[in-house]
Formats: structure tokens, C-alpha cells, sequence
């Protein structure tokens, strides 16, 4: 069964993939200022008959119910998904937002029923999303609430809070650079928060009962213009979801694992993550020390979760913790990496004299410990400070750290003897380290901890003997600025290959047939800026004209290369068609597709007159 199809088995009031705006042209609130003098003129617009078409584009209930929604001011659209089952995913930012309505009931009839209100307190009721937060600021965000009325699901700076009338449950996320399935259940007597399929956190109720008359719910906006969300299958349910009804769900999201894309079209594959990697020496926190070894007054311990935590208080307070690790002199060591599963005001540093400390980030190199400059010493002194401004509502978290040091980084394919190493030694490169995730992870769940993470100006190689017309993977872009994409070298019948884009974001390329992002082909594009986007995750197939092999080098050039992430490759003997690109497309975004091919002899022809998108379960088309 599909996703969607068991979401509504479970007879949701209203069920939002919030992935088919359509593409037809309407008003916006600018263009209406600048085009009617005044209101009436407006009204007397018959190309302005509705609300809808005033206001935004429609998000339509998939439920049955008819509790069409709104859009305030359209979403950024051909974003992937965050979730499978869905066309592409709402980005929410400080200017746009969803209205929802909810006066049908499960026959589509108007009604005057209610929940969450003081007509209904008696009444159990459940919301639903699929959300990814990307926020600097501190600042409470509906995700499906009613911020008026102080009643639903919102987000605050790593913290889901969910709010019913006085009554505030709260839960800290241990990481917020993911997509995260979330629920909210009431009932008269319970209250809770599930996030991820687990129940997180929950409180008793007694007697409530809701002050409000009325319940209008929102997605969005953010406050701050730096902000944003991406958002995708929206549920709100008149009763209260059971554990196993939430399990299954999360369980019907999960994504076909690439090997069944890959392999069935010849296909060598590279997972990405550090399993198979040469580790050589590995410490972590709780496996080789548990976090109560660490306890203070200031301090608690999650059992359940196995995390350390700042006690709740109020005002700013700063934790500061201290450990030393000893490396082993006997193994050959030459990188390293560190990384840690916390919330927000979480910093690590570490030292090799016990005086000296340098800030690490997640999920990189450790500073004194690169393949270009590694320190001699074999010992390391950690240092963990974990500080909040608001003690009473902001807790910084610490599951787990995890420090490696490698010798001669190689990557494996999963069914080939093709691999992925650093550009250590290639002339004009200075930079050489690349970190590959701890863990495999749904690609489109966003986690960056899967795939190789490149910082500025460094990249990697894959090695191969096979001949290679077509290349896929997925690609997340941290910067646009001057880079190299991807090169390869003439070498006997193999010829030489290069995409790359200048510091103005003029795009090079040569030995290139084709490039398609998110199924879509880009090949006729200059622009860096009109292929990718900023900080989001691509679906990326490149076409050779001619076939390559040997050193296929991502991310070098001598000009530079951005930092970014790169997940699940796959290399194909074979010369993709749209038709392929189509396919496995659709594959990673629904687990099947069917795709109907008439090209020899066409035994129809349409000659274009409108075309309506709305998802990849449908389209209209209108015929002359």
C-alpha cells in the first residue's frame, strides 16, 4: 500500500501532500495594486470571481472531505519531496503561508462541528506533518496551529512544542538537520508528541477545557526573512491516532533502497556511508563512556535516550565538560573526523597540549588532525561546552560524539570493485579531506549524515575500469560561487569530460550530452543559478557524449570548488533516455512508477492548446 493510501484508510478530515499547486496564472497582491485602481474594480474583474483566486492557489485536501485549503501568496516550487508519495515539497518561508478550513465533514457536507474548541474540548483530535526546519533565528513558528488562539503544533529553535489552550507540551529535537515526522494527539485527558514514530513526550489532563470559540490552523509564515521550512503530508484527524496507526505510517514512508534502482540497469552503486571504510581507531560517547560519568548539578540524564541535558531552570547557563582520550601508537593514522548528535548550543573543541583548543564542526575533519597537517601527538583533550540564553525553555542535548581516525580514506562501490578516494597528491589541490557519513539514511530525509560532505576547494575521485556513459546521484549545494562539478580525463578511447560554472555562475562543459536535475533537463541552461538551488537537495543525471572511465573527479577544479553533499552514485554503462531519467526519478520519490513509452508511431497526436500540472499522478491536457 502506498503512503497516501494509508493515510487515508485512516480517515483523516483533511489530508494535504501540499505538492499539487498548479501552474496556472493568478493575481498576487502586488500585481493587483499596481493593476485596480480600486477595490471595486477588483470585484468587477470576472478573472477575479473568487477568493482563491485573490488570495493564492489552492491546497487541496486529498481526503474526501473537501476542506480545500489556501495558499497564502504560492510557494517556491520543483523542491524534492521529504517525503515519498509526493510530488515535490511547500517551502514556507517569511512571506508566504496555508490557510486551512475545516467546515465538512467525512461526507463532504457542511457542518458546524468543531474541535479544539470550548464546544469540543470533549472531543479527541490529531495533526500530522512531515517537516524540515532551516532556522537561524529564535522565533515561535506555526508548523499547524492557530497562533491567535494559542492552539497546535509549532517549532522554536530545535524545541516542537504542542499547545492546546494554557496547556504547553514540549519536545527538544536531538538533531534538527533532518526531516522529522510529527504528531500531535488530544485527548480530554491526554495530551502528547510523537516525533519520528516515538512517543517523545506527553502530559495528563484534568478537567481541561478550551477557552476559544473558533480554530483557525496555519502552516507558516516564519518571522525572520533568514528562515524557512519545507513542509509535505499534512493529516488532521477528529480522533486521536493510535501508537501502531502513527508506526505505520512512518513505516509506509520508507524508500526503496537504491541497490533495486541501481543494479537492475547494470548499474555500479556507492552507498556512502563509513562502514567499509579503513577506520582505524574509533571513541565514542556513550559506547566507549556513558554520558553519567559526565553528571553534575547542572546536568541531567535521559535513560531512555541516553543523552545529557541541561536541567531547566531559568536565565543563561553555561556547562562546561572536559575528557582525554589516548590514540594508539601502533596504528597508521592519516584523517579523522568528528562527529556529535545534539541540539542547538552544542560547541566541541579539541586540543593536542591541553591549552590550545580549536573549534570543530559536525560531521568534519578534526582541525589539528587533516591529511594535509596531521598532528603527531596521540593524545586528544575534548572539551564540550553546552550554554543557553534561556534555561526555562531552550535545553541543549547530547546523545552521542563519535571520533575516527582513518588511514587512506576508500569508499567501495556495493557491487563492484570501482571506489571513492581522496585527491591526495593531485597537482594544485591543497585541500584533500572529505568526511562520509556514520549511517545510511533515506535520501530524501535530508540527513547529512550520509553521503560525502566536501568543505571549500576540496573534493574526491571515483575510480573506475568500466566504461561510463551516465552518471546519477544526488547533490545538496552550500554555495554557488566558482567550482568544479565534475572532470574527467582523455585516456585512450575514453574522452575527456568537464562541467563546472565561474565565479558569475557562467556554466562550462564539454563531453556533456545531457544534464538533468530533479528530472528535468538543464542542458541548454548557462546559469548555475537556473540548475541548482542554494542549499537543496538535487536528483542529478549526467549524459556523456562519449564514454569516460579511470579518475571521474567531483568537486575539483583549479579555480576551487563549494562545499556540499553528495549521496547515493550510481554509474551506468548504458546512455540514459528522458524516458530513464523519468524512471528512476519517479522511483526515489514514489518506490514504483509506470511509464508508458508510443515513440516509434505515435497513435496519437495532441496539438497543445492548455496543459494544467498538477502532480506526477495526473495532468490535463487540452486539445484544439
Amino acid at each position: 500500500m502506498s503512503y497516501r493510501s494509508t493515510i487515508l484508510s485512516d480517515y483523516p478530515i483533511g489530508y494535504y501532500p501540499l505538492d499539487d499547486l498548479t501552474t496556472v496564472d493568478i493575481a498576487n497582491y502586488t500585481s493587483l495594486e499596481s493593476s485596480y485602481a480600486t477595490y471595486q474594480a477588483i470585484l468587477d474583474d470576472p478573472l477575479l470571481a473568487s477568493y482563491a483566486n485573490i488570495y493564492g492557489d489552492v491546497a487541496y485536501d486529498h481526503s474526501g472531505c473537501e476542506n480545500d485549503s489556501v495558499y497564502a501568496v504560492d510557494p517556491e516550487t520543483n523542491i524534492l519531496p521529504i517525503v515519498v508519495g509526493n510530488s515535490r515539497s511547500t517551502k514556507i518561508t517569511n512571506g508566504n503561508s496555508i490557510q486551512y478550513s475545516f467546515t465538512k465533514d467525512y461526507t463532504a457536507t457542511t457542518t458546524t462541528s468543531q474541535f479544539g474548541t470550548l464546544t469540543s474540548s470533549d472531543n479527541d483530535f490529531t495533526l500530522e506533518a512531515w517537516f524540515y526546519p532551516k532556522f537561524t533565528t529564535t522565533n515561535e513558528t506555526p508548523i499547524l496551529a492557530d497562533t491567535s488562539e494559542n492552539v497546535g503544533l509549532f517549532y522554536d529553535k530545535g524545541n516542537i512544542t504542542f499547545k492546546v489552550d494554557t496547556q504547553v507540551l514540549s519536545h527538544t529535537l536531538l538533531n534538527v538537520d533532518k526531516v522529522h515526522y510529527i504528531v500531535a494527539t488530544y485527548s480530554p485527558t491526554l495530551m502528547s508528541i510523537y516525533v519520528d514514530a516515538q512517543l517523545v513526550s506527553t502530559r495528563v489532563l484534568s478537567s481541561f477545557t478550551f477557552s476559544n470559540t473558533s480554530l483557525a490552523l496555519q502552516t507558516g509564515p516564519t518571522l525572520d526573512a533568514n528562515d524557512y521550512f519545507l513542509i509535505n503530508s499534512v493529516g488532521v484527524y477528529r480522533y486521536a491516532l493510535s501508537f501502531s496507526q502513527i508506526q505505520n505510517h512512518y513505516l509506509e514512508a520508507s524508500q526503496i533502497a537504491p541497490i533495486q534502482i541501481v543494479d537492475p540497469d547494470s548499474g555500479e552503486l556507492f552507498n556512502l556511508y563509513d562502514e567499509n571504510i579503513s577506520t582505524q581507531f574509533i571513541y565514542s560517547y556513550p559506547g566507549n563512556k556513558s554520558w553519567e560519568y559526565f553528571i553534575t548539578d547542572d546536568l541531567y540524564y535521559s535513560d531512555s535516550e541516553q543523552s545529557l541535558a541541561i536541567k531547566k531552570s531559568t536565565g543563561s547557563k553555561t556547562v562546561i565538560l572536559t575528557d582525554y582520550i589516548s590514540l594508539p601508537y601502533a596504528s597508521v593514522l592519516d584523517s579523522s573526523k568528528i562527529e556529535w548528535n545534539g541540539t542547538d548550543g552544542i560547541t566541541v573543541e579539541v586540543s593536542v597540549d591541553g591549552t590550545t583548543y580549536q573549534t570543530c564542526q559536525n560531521g568534519q575533519k578534526i582541525p589539528q588532525f587533516t591529511i594535509a597537517s596531521f598532528n603527531g601527538n596521540k593524545q586528544i583533550y575534548l572539551k564540550i561546552t553546552m550554554s543557553t540564553t534561556d534555561s526555562s525553555k531552550y535545553l541543549p542535548k547530547l546523545s552521542t560524539l563519535q571520533i575516527k581516525f582513518y588511514n587512506n580514506q576508500i569508499a567501495y562501490a556495493s557491487n563492484s570493485s570501482s571506489y571513492i578516494s581522496t585527491l591526495e597528491g593531485l597537482a594544485g589541490v591543497s585541500v584533500y579531506d572529505i568526511t562520509i557519513g556514520n549511517d545510511k539514511h533515506p535520501i530524501l530525509s535530508r540527513n547529512a549524515k550520509n553521503g560525502i560532505r566536501t568543505i571549500a576547494s576540496s573534493g574526491f575521485y571515483i575510480n573506475t575500469t568500466s566504461s561510463i556513459k551516465t552518471l546519477e546521484f544526488f547533490y545538496t549545494p552550500y554555495a554557488l560561487t566558482v567550482s568544479g562539478f565534475i572532470s574527467t580525463a582523455s585516456s585512450g578511447s575514453y574522452a575527456a569530460s568537464n562541467y563546472s560554472w565561474s565565479g558569475g555562475g557562467t556554466v562550462s562543459k564539454t563531453n556533456i550530452a545531457a544534464i538533468y536535475v530533479n528530472g528535468v533537463n538543464k542542458t541548454s541552461q548557462t546559469s548555475v543559478s537556473n540548475v541548482f538551488k542554494l542549499g537543496e537537495l538535487h536528483h542529478v543525471v549526467i549524459v556523456f557524449t562519449s564514454a569516460v572511465s579511470g579518475q571521474i573527479k567531483l568537486s575539483h577544479s583549479s579555480s576551487g570548488a563549494v562545499p556540499a553533499l553528495f549521496q547515493s552514485f550510481g554509474l551506468y554503462p548504458g546512455t540514459f533516455t528522458a524516458t530513464d531519467v523519468s524512471t528512476h526519478y519517479s522511483l526515489y520519490l514514489y518506490n514504483n512508477v509506470s511509464t508508458v513509452a508510443d515513440d516509434n508511431s505515435p497513435s496519437m497526436t495532441v496539438t497543445e492548446n492548455s496543459v494544467d500540472y498538477y502532480d506526477n499522478d495526473w495532468i490535463v491536457i487540452q486539445n484544439t
